[in-house]
């Protein structure tokens, strides 16, 4: 991988399902920089979606132990310096999902944001945090 220059555009390749990119540091210098690969966040997404689907009956403090795990695996892996942008991105998407596979639980009474805000303040989902920092 090249340093980029005034004559060609910076290259990136992707590795471990990381998107390694050319990127300029605080202090202007350029530095390699990491985030994740966008297929993989679709794919972690999907997965996510696919597991809260038919698991959706299961009492609220299985299901949020499940995601804590499967949230701080993903954050174990994918949290590198750079990448929290992706992180918050797949936690928010995890929230939402989350809420909608809720919300179809039951034909007669519908679920709303308020009453899943509580939910979340008493089975917290973690928040995305900076595991490797290569600062």
């Amino acid at each position: 991988m090249r340093k980029p220059g005034k004559d060609h555009e910076p290259q990136s390749f992707t590795f471990l399902g990381l998107c390694h990119y050319w990127g300029k540091s605080r202090n202007g210098f350029w530095v390699v920089k990491q985030k994740i690969d966008k297929e993989r966040l679709a794919r972690a997404i999907k997965a996510i979606t696919a597991w809260l689907k038919p698991n959706r009956h299961i009492s609220l403090r299985e299901q949020q132990e499940r995601l804590t795990e499967k949230l701080r695996g993903y954050y174990a892996y994918y949290g590198v310096t750079g990448n929290f942008r992706s992180l918050r991105i797949f936690r928010n998407e995890t929230v939402k999902r989350w809420f909608k596979w809720l919300r179809r639980r039951s034909r007669n009474r519908s679920l709303a944001w308020d009453q899943f805000n509580e939910y979340l303040r008493r089975f917290p989902l973690p928040e995305p945090r900076i595991v490797h920092s290569y600062i």
